[in-house]
């Protein structure tokens, strides 16, 4: 996953002591896990590993005074951590998704609350671009996402205020290829259809890492694929230069045109919605009535929605449907 990538990247480039904290036991010898961490301590630095809970504050600050005095100073922090639950929103019990959003949310502020006293560089928060597109109807990962931002911000606002030290950043990353996130290849493929996204290799990965840090920003939206698809689907046509960092800043850099990229799989995929008339009058309050009956009947379907469920006038986002959904319908 992209803990193990950063961990040997960190090892091999700065020769870096690492305390590692996973929720899961240090298996046997011929376990991933073990051998993950072997090859980080071939490179003769400090590795430490502890299993615990992210969000255990007790347990994270013990793991951190131990380093600390068995190794030495801490200068950053990488929250990876992150429970994707693929189950919709309209079927996970409440346990499931407290569960889903504790990583990211508890795993924030125990990591932070532990390394609030040290003379951090940086202080580093993955995101995902679901907390602005969605995670194809499940809610959790893109909830818990969307706190990563704006604990970014605000955590970033005290260190300007010298009540924490480094800067903080949350990166907002598309699907990686080794990722450990994988979700099924049909909708990695809308994924594409819809944003323009590709899934990004280890050293693309890495690469658009310093770009993000090199935005100075709070917030940053890293990508590759097709960069006109990509800024239509953040609206930044229409949005001034002077918003995006209350949205999401992107480094003109951190995307990459490859209009080489295509779908054949999916260039004859027809997507049948309901049978619902299709408007044949050329004016315009018809129109758009006959639009609006054919979203509301879409909708439910899409969206899981009892049949009968009135669907109020209101703004088309507030329905929570994302570009994802509506390349489905």
């Amino acid at each position: 996953g992209l803990g193990s990538i950063f961990a040997h990247h960190l090892v091999e480039q700065y020769q870096g002591n690492l305390l590692l904290i996973g929720r899961s036991p240090l298996d046997s010898e011929d376990g991933q896990k073990f051998k993950i961490l072997e090859q980080l301590r071939a490179a003769n630095t400090s590795v430490e590993y502890v299993c615990a809970d992210v969000g255990d504050q007790r347990a994270i600050d013990a793991a951190v005074a131990v380093f600390r005095r068995n190794v030495g100073n801490i200068n950053g922090v990488f929250h990876v951590a992150g429970v994707l639950n693929p189950t919709s929103l309209l079927d996970i019990s409440a346990d499931d998704f407290s569960a889903a959003m504790a990583a990211k949310l508890a795993g924030s502020e125990s990591l932070d609350h532990a390394t609030r006293d040290d003379i951090l560089d940086l202080f580093v928060l993955f995101s995902s671009v679901s907390s602005e597109l969605g995670d194809f109807g499940s809610g959790s990962y893109a909830a818990a996402n969307r706190f990563l931002d704006s604990f970014s911000r605000n955590r970033q606002q005290k260190v300007s205020a010298g009540k924490r030290h480094g800067h903080t950043v949350s990166i907002n990353w598309p699907l990686w290829a080794g990722g450990g996130m994988a979700i099924p290849k049909e909708k990695e493929a809308l994924y594409y259809d819809a944003a323009g996204m590709q899934s990004l290799g280890s050293e693309e990965g890495l690469e658009l890492f310093y770009l993000a840090l090199a935005a100075r920003s709070p917030q940053v939206w890293v990508s590759i694929g097709n960069a006109d698809k990509i800024r239509r689907v953040l609206d930044l046509h229409r949005t001034a230069p002077a918003a995006l960092p209350q949205h999401a800043e992107i480094a003109q850099a951190a995307i990459y045109q490859n209009s080489a990229h295509q779908n054949p799989a999916h260039q004859n995929a027809i997507h049948q919605g309901p049978d619902v008339q299709e408007p044949t009058v050329d004016d315009d309050l018809a129109i758009a009535n006959t639009i609006r009956r054919y979203i509301t009947a879409l909708v439910p379907e899409h969206a899981r929605m009892p049949e009968n469920r009135s669907i109020p006038p209101v703004e088309f986002n507030a329905y929570a449907i994302n570009a994802i959904m509506i390349l489905a319908m």
